[in-house]
């Protein structure tokens, strides 16, 4: 398959933009090519940093969600991929989390063992309080987690969307076989 696989795309593209057209003959085919190009995901963080510096705005301490330590005490911070982004392209808001830029160089891109994510759920439950109370990206926040996540829903409660997330740990654990984080020694 890898020996073949710049043809095999073209090919099933192609035969799948000739069977639209022959149900619906008013599309060009340029414009069903174009439907069915791929767009290539970028790393971004910038959504989340923005809210980051905006909620250290707020004297309330904003943890790392990996070492605890309070972000208003860092010279600089990090977001960080929970899941990592060099194995899962996501940047959905619940999949971003703050963190110190210490921690975000150890885990670097490998996945939290579960233990880790369990001493940090309240950390990350507290971050992702913050996004569900922000009333101009609730609703992007549920919705990416409803997509992304087994068995969450827009209107699950944040623990069972954490229980999700878990759950997504564990699938991408067993099928890329992904190195797990331990966290900070």
């Amino acid at each position: 398959m890898s020996r073949y696989a710049c043809w095999l795309e073209p090919s099933i593209v192609h035969e799948w933009v000739q069977l639209m057209q022959r149900y619906d003959a008013s599309y060009d085919t340029g414009t069903l090519h174009l439907a069915l190009q791929w767009q290539e995901s970028c790393r971004d963080t910038r959504q989340v940093r923005q809210l980051v510096s905006q909620r250290l705005q707020n004297p309330t301490p904003l943890p790392c969600v990996w070492s605890r330590s309070d972000l208003h005490g860092q010279k600089n911070y990090a977001i960080d991929h929970c899941f990592p982004w060099s194995r899962w392209n996501n940047n959905d808001l619940w999949n971003l989390l703050p963190t110190t830029e210490k921690a975000n160089q150890a885990k670097s891109d490998r996945l939290p063992a579960a233990d880790v994510m369990q001493r940090a759920k309240l950390d990350i439950l507290h971050w992702w309080q913050c996004l569900d109370d922000n009333a101009t990206i609730c609703q992007q926040f549920r919705d990416e987690a409803a997509v992304a996540l087994p068995l969450a829903t827009p209107t699950s409660p944040l623990d069972a969307i954490f229980n999700s997330a878990l759950l997504q740990r564990q699938r991408l654990k067993a099928n890329q076989q992904l190195a797990e984080w331990v966290g900070i020694t």
